[in-house]
């Protein structure tokens, strides 16, 4: 196999770091949903108001 260049190592480095964040985010996702129902049902009502002005907007 050919020397890597420091270039490649970093791209490396940066899509581990990154399949890292993800599945760290998955498994917060699936682990606190049951805390958090409260809040994301409160999020969900503000995203529904949102899309009805924004649908008012429009006419």
């Amino acid at each position: 196999m050919p020397q890597m260049s420091p270039m490649s190592w970093i791209l490396l480095l940066v899509s581990f770091t990154i399949m890292i964040i993800s599945v760290i985010s998955m498994m917060y996702f699936t682990y606190l949903p049951k805390r958090t129902a409260k809040r994301s049902k409160n999020i969900k009502v503000l995203l529904k108001e949102l899309n009805s002005n924004t649908r008012y907007w429009k006419w």
